[in-house]
């Protein structure tokens, strides 16, 4: 599975998730301890809203405080639509050898890509966890996630990008094994 596959894949999930959610749900606790559900979801539309210009060649400062606050608005169905199109057709245009400058280096846009779909994914299982909407998750997915993560993981852990590991059965499932070593409590733990 390609970068472009793989984001399509975690938007169609992440979309998934989204349509089970209510307004009155935005409240509920999420695995991310400092976001409720209503941060999550901002988090993860702000991310979005960010594909197009990073892809499009554009800078940090470029973008500026663009997207900063509640991106949310009134109606979060209706602004995670239209991120997500808009993402979408960026992400399906974009030349993956192109270079994505980013808060802490030039990347390809293939793992820029990469990087955005892996954290919509698992934000996703977070969601889901919110609002126990029983999402079947992709098990390739899962499986090309961990085996991506696995090398980076202690290096992003010290730059605080994911929680403490969650030790796992070894027999457990590549989901688990992704969401133990991105710091979340998965159902086969150790």
């Amino acid at each position: 599975m390609g970068a472009k596959e793989l984001y399509a894949t975690a938007m169609r999930t992440a979309d998934g998730c989204l349509a089970h959610i209510h307004v009155d749900q935005l409240q509920n606790s999420t695995p991310c301890s400092e976001w409720d559900l209503k941060a999550l979801l901002n988090h993860m539309v702000y991310e979005v809203l960010w594909v197009p210009d990073m892809l499009a060649g554009k800078t940090i400062a470029e973008i500026g405080t663009k997207y900063d606050g509640d991106v949310l608005g009134q109606d979060f169905v209706k602004v995670w639509k239209e991120a997500s199109s808009a993402s979408q057709a960026a992400v399906a245009d974009v030349d993956l050898r192109s270079v994505v400058h980013t808060s802490f280096t030039d990347i390809s846009a293939e793992e820029y890509i990469t990087q955005i779909a892996g954290d919509l994914y698992v934000h996703t299982w977070d969601a889901d966890q919110a609002v126990q909407c029983s999402l079947c998750f992709v098990s390739d997915v899962d499986k090309l996630l961990y085996e991506y993560y696995l090398p980076k993981a202690d290096e992003w852990r010290r730059a605080g990008v994911f929680g403490a590991k969650v030790e796992v059965l070894e027999t457990a499932s590549y989901r688990d094994k992704l969401l133990g070593l991105l710091g979340r409590t998965p159902v086969q733990v150790v």
